[in-house]
């Protein structure tokens, strides 16, 4: 009997042995697999969080882009508005030029008036005092001014005017 105790024990010694063997390999199994679900989980996690950042990301990209086209836009209307404003300041320069040009021509007229009134005065100043002759020359003076140089100028600007070198008071 005792050989027979002997290979029972030996027979449960080995299936305890092989069966605490199995035990600890499902263990080691189930821990491993856990530890992998585990890391499994915590990049799925990850993914998730990282596909919200994107679209996220990609929402601000859009508004930032949507911001962008808006400004060129206005850039664009600024830069027309630009434009026009400098072609406005040109043509109220030409303007400027224009009635410059203008008033030194009148101002001209009126320093030959002056003179002409000048010589009218003085030779109805000699015609009071009885000097006729000096009267005479005063208005032969006085008559006989002449247009300043710029007359072709005054013409290149007012065509209505007349040209002639001789025209007096």
């Amino acid at each position: 009997m005792s050989s027979g105790r002997a290979g029972r024990h030996r027979l449960s010694l080995r299936t305890a042995v092989a069966l605490s063997l199995s035990v600890v390999l499902v263990a080691a199994a189930a821990a491993y697999d856990v530890h992998e679900r585990s890391d499994l989980d915590q990049a799925r996690s990850s993914l998730t969080a990282a596909r919200h950042r994107l679209l996220s990301s990609t929402a601000q990209l859009d508004t930032v882009g949507d911001s962008l086209a808006r400004t060129r836009s206005q850039v664009a209307a600024t830069q027309a508005d630009a434009a026009t404003t400098l072609e406005q300041l040109v043509a109220a320069d030409r303007q400027v030029d224009g009635a410059d040009g203008s008033l030194t021509l009148e101002q001209l007229d009126i320093a030959t008036l002056h003179g002409c009134l000048t010589g009218v005065q003085q030779a109805t100043a000699e015609i009071a005092t009885g000097n006729l002759p000096a009267a005479v020359d005063s208005m032969t003076g006085a008559s006989g001014r002449a247009w300043p140089s710029t007359r072709r100028s005054r013409a290149a600007a007012s065509p209505t005017r007349s040209t002639s070198p001789t025209r007096s008071c």
